[in-house]
């Protein structure tokens, strides 16, 4: 026990001292959080899915947000865009990511509410609703579906997972 607290204390003191860039949010109903937990150095933190059209959405807390949509044509988009810091939405309790990539622009809300999968059936611990904007096409859209924390990560209260400064 006292080795996972040293360790916990020294992760703090190590990367809230780093110097990072902070980001600033007109958005009355968002406050940023401070780092209080550190992802795995590699690994996807958290995953959703949705349907109609189909969609997967992963987040590797040290790199980026990727999210591929496959349209019923077999046409398919892959979005990648770098880890943005995370925001507690005051009213509902939810976790909003903001970034962009320059022709990308991508906002997901972790809403900490239960949701099951409409085709298989499958439960979730969070619902998802992800936006998705082209800067380079009229391409703007929104989808909505279901996910988990992967590799230990969970949304206990203020505990959400932060991106690490590289």
């Amino acid at each position: 026990m006292r080795k996972i607290l040293f360790f916990f204390f020294l992760s703090i003191l190590v990367f809230g001292c780093s110097n990072q860039e902070k980001t600033a949010d007109n958005n009355n109903d968002e406050t940023q959080e401070t780092p209080e937990n550190v992802a795995p150095q590699d690994g996807i933190g958290f995953k959703a899915l949705g349907h109609e059209p189909t969609w997967t959405f992963e987040m590797d807390f040290n790199k980026e947000i990727r999210m591929l949509i496959t349209e019923s044509t077999g046409h398919s988009k892959n979005i990648v865009v770098p880890i943005a810091n995370p925001f507690r939405m005051n009213n509902p309790d939810a976790i909003r990511y903001r970034s962009n990539s320059g022709e990308w622009s991508v906002i997901a809300t972790i809403f900490p509410f239960g949701c099951q999968d409409s085709e298989t059936g499958d439960n979730y611990n969070y619902q998802v609703i992800v936006k998705v904007i082209s800067s380079t096409t009229p391409y703007e859209e929104t989808f909505q579906g279901c996910g988990n924390y992967e590799g230990g990560y969970s949304y206990e209260g203020t505990v959400i997972p932060q991106p690490q400064v590289q």
